[in-house]
């Protein structure tokens, strides 16, 4: 069992197609144009890149705080990555799109 690494806001990478995925099982039931018994992935995964790329470029993006150590002053820049096993947010959505793409393709 692989273990699931990220720092900051990373987890949504995987959260957020899961969660799009259910959101189509729930509104298949009140959504008429939703074919039955096809999954849309293609869609699912090109939506879920969007929304993911999107939001690691807004997180990961600079300006950062400036902190002042009290004890010896000096100053550093406080950044928070926000990633999934060391990649980016914001490549991990590039990766679902590209997905997505090759999924619309077969």
């Amino acid at each position: 069992m692989v273990p699931i690494i990220w720092r900051g806001l990373g987890c949504w990478v995987l959260a957020v197609p899961l969660l799009m995925l259910f959101g189509l099982f729930v509104f298949t039931e009140w959504l008429p144009l939703l074919p039955r018994g096809q999954m849309p992935m293609s869609a699912i995964f090109a939506l879920s890149g969007v929304v993911t790329a999107a939001w690691g470029f807004a997180a990961n993006r600079p300006p950062w705080p400036i902190v002042i150590d009290p004890v010896t002053g000096h100053e550093f820049l406080l950044r928070t990555r926000h990633s999934l096993y060391g990649v980016p947010m914001q490549y991990w959505g590039l990766f679902e799109f590209a997905l997505a793409l090759a999924a619309a393709r077969s």
